[in-house]
């Protein structure tokens, strides 16, 4: 157990801290434009290459069914769905992935 927390720690340290490292100049992170678009809109970040890769990845949200859902839990589904469909009517053909572009 020790074990899988060190590595679910050093995973989420390497997540949040990526972005960091790149805003900070020290060096470049491999990550999902998902993540970086506020950084990129505001120039705290740049692409230096135009190509993206696909990945072939889902996420899931999950509960415990174990007992009714509560309030802060439905609210955050709630952001977390309308936020998603925001974003995905807001972008433009032309930031949708794209291998040779």
């Amino acid at each position: 157990m020790q074990d899988r927390r060190r590595l679910l720690d050093e995973n989420l340290l390497q997540r949040t801290a990526g972005p960091y490292i790149a805003i900070d100049g020290v060096g470049v992170v491999l990550g999902r434009i998902v993540l970086a678009e506020g950084d990129l809109a505001a120039g705290r970040l740049v692409r230096p290459f135009k190509t993206v890769l696909p990945l072939d990845v889902s996420y899931f949200l999950v509960r415990s069914n174990a007992t009714a859902p509560r309030p802060e839990i439905l609210s955050f589904r709630n952001w977390l769905f309308s936020s998603l469909k925001q974003a995905s009517l807001t972008r433009s053909p032309s930031s949708s992935p794209s291998r040779n572009a």
